[in-house]
């Protein structure tokens, strides 16, 4: 489907410039990736569970809730890609 490992951009912005012949030329911004969005929604929910307390990551470091919610959130963002990849 896509060869950007981002997903590409979730809102790119639109501009417009004018070239040395007054031509209207547009230009994207690149806005924040598709990763970024989809790991937002993600921190949506996750922020709603019980955040009380230090965790441990899967490599035993130790975590404040919100840099658990941060990781689990790209985590998701990341499975959804991989399997938006797969569906083509």
């Amino acid at each position: 489907m896509t060869t950007n490992p981002d997903g590409g951009h979730a809102y790119p912005t639109n501009a417009y410039e004018h070239d040395e012949h007054g031509n209207v030329i547009p230009i994207v911004g690149p806005g924040m990736t598709l990763r970024d969005r989809i790991a937002i929604a993600a921190m949506q929910s996750i922020m709603t569970w019980d955040a009380c307390g230090v965790r441990t990551d899967s490599k035993g470091n130790r975590e404040t809730p919100a840099q658990a919610a941060a990781r689990i959130a790209f985590d998701y963002a990341e499975a959804m890609l991989a399997e938006r990849e797969k569906r083509g």
